[in-house]
């Protein structure tokens, strides 16, 4: 997301206040959101053993 960190406050106070989505619609994207954020640290951490070995 945009380089910035991801705001689950302001994100569920969004849903709750214009009635967008229901609350665990939002909480999925959020989890998915934070599987994608550790996958991509460890591809990270894997590309830097990589190059050190």
């Amino acid at each position: 997301i945009g380089g910035k960190p991801f705001d689950v406050d302001s994100l569920l106070r969004d849903c709750v206040v214009k009635k967008k989505r229901p609350i665990h619609d939002a909480l999925q994207i959020y989890d998915q959101q934070q599987q994608q954020q550790q996958q991509q640290a460890t591809d990270l951490s894997i590309g830097k053993e990589k190059i050190q070995s």
